[in-house]
């Protein structure tokens, strides 16, 4: 059977809510496709990034990271190592396309220096995939970044086109003690559209290798979405609470959250502060001037790279966390309030397990399963053992669905031999996946 086939599962799994006001969460894989693989034995084919557009022909872009890995340079072998050295080697994407939702994928023909979009200022209406170095210049007393950046275009109708056009993205009113703390704004941020058709987002800060400061989360928010206007800070490395962390507050997601019962909304942060550390998650009620202090997420939510969605049934938002390592996993959350206070009522899903469920379903290759080891989330820092890199990407389908119920795609790596690159001793090559699966408040 073709690895890009899609078949419907009778397979559903349910989470039950811990609350008594709300019956149940169904959690409901549907189908599973492979969006590619590497080429060669030496390439890594992982950490897969995405952008979607509703409103161009049901496209889903997809741009998935190769690297040359020479085991000796860039990840050398060692228990539990996954050191990155000046050495590193070619590094450059693959993008594919998607015109179904991501049932079926091509490999996509796109401009020469395409490439620098993904390395630039990915923009599209939901998503900054990667904010390069930022000159920092002083703007009427305050600081001032200017990202020099390229702009996604996604043609109208039923042709699909790309263009480049050159735009740079400012970030203005930061506080003037940042000047010499701050070197550049840097990936994996995390961003949101509200309600209000603003943009909201979380920004990791690089600092110079001389200062204690580390790294910081900082909040911005935008009009046009090419000026980001400071609003305030999250939690910083040198913080009595995150400096015994390697990597501090870094990788991030956020959404805006309307909880009933609530006269506002709120807006949710989660982030990671290393691997194999529950990620933390702070909340603001003032539109991301203040937050309350970071909190722990409850046993074994994640550590790296959170991603975030949420809709509404009636009034009850739903939200879904996919993220892992170890293991690749959902979680849930249908949040309530009583006086003021939220609970948030996390459940978790196991995406490795349904993976597994539905490579047998589909009749697909048996080596593309994930070990028990791994989708039980037994292994920890041995990396050569690690069978993904958890990073994933997780897209609404929102033209799909019912009254209580959201599709979502989720795109997620199997590595062949972990950070050592393939081939491994059972798989040749290292595989990307998009999950088609359903969420359903009961």
């Amino acid at each position: 059977m073709a690895f890009s086939s899609a078949i419907v599962l009778l397979v559903v799994f349910f989470i039950v809510a811990s609350k008594p006001t709300v019956d149940g969460i169904t959690v409901s894989p549907v189908s599973l496709s492979l969006v590619g693989s590497s080429v060669n034995s030496s390439t890594h084919f992982w950490f897969p990034q995405s952008v979607a557009s509703y409103e161009n022909g049901r496209v889903i872009v997809t741009s998935i990271q190769l690297e040359d890995d020479s085991k000796s340079c860039r990840y050398p072998k060692c228990s539990g190592c996954h050191k990155l050295l000046p050495c590193k080697k070619d590094m450059h994407h693959k993008t594919y396309l998607s015109f179904d939702y991501g049932n079926n994928w091509s490999q996509a023909v796109l401009p020469q220096n395409f490439g620098v979009a993904f390395g630039g200022v990915m923009l599209n209406s939901m998503e900054y995939m990667k904010i390069g170095a930022a000159e920092r210049t002083l703007s009427n007393g305050s600081i001032q970044f200017r990202a020099p950046g390229t702009k996604l275009f996604l043609s109208n109708g039923s042709q699909f086109s790309l263009a480049n056009a050159s735009h740079d993205i400012v970030f203005d009113g930061f506080p003037s003690s940042f000047s010499s703390n701050i070197t550049q704004l840097t990936r994996w941020c995390g961003v949101f559209q509200k309600r209000d058709r603003n943009m909201i987002e979380i920004v990791q800060t690089e600092m110079p290798a001389n200062s204690s400061l580390g790294r910081s989360l900082v909040l911005s928010s935008s009009n046009d979405n090419f000026t980001f206007t400071y609003n305030g800070f999250i939690a910083s490395h040198n913080s009595q609470q995150f400096k015994n962390y390697s990597n501090g507050p870094c990788e991030s997601a956020v959404i805006e959250v309307f909880v009933k019962g609530m006269s506002d909304s709120v807006l949710l942060a989660v982030f990671r502060v290393d691997s194999f550390e529950d990620y933390y998650m702070s909340i603001s009620k003032d539109d991301g001037s203040t937050w309350d202090t970071p909190t722990q997420l409850p046993n074994n939510m994640g550590s790296v790279r959170p991603k975030m969605e949420i809709f509404y049934v009636e009034e009850q938002p739903v939200i879904i966390l996919s993220g892992g390592r170890p293991g690749l996993m959902l979680w849930i959350s249908v949040p309530t309030a009583d006086k003021g206070v939220i609970s948030w009522h996390w459940m978790s899903f196991n995406t490795a397990l349904a993976h597994n469920s539905l490579i047998k379903q589909q009749e697909m290759d048996i080596n593309l399963m994930y070990s028990s080891a791994w989708a039980n989330r037994t292994i920890f820092q041995n990396f050569s053992l690690h069978e993904s890199t958890a990073y994933t990407r997780l897209i609404p389908q929102p033209t799909l669905g019912s009254n209580n119920s959201m599709r979502f795609v989720l795109l997620y790596d199997r590595l062949a031999q972990g950070w050592e690159g393939p081939p491994g001793v059972t798989l040749s090559d290292d595989h990307v996946f998009s999950m088609h699966f359903d969420v359903t408040l009961h």
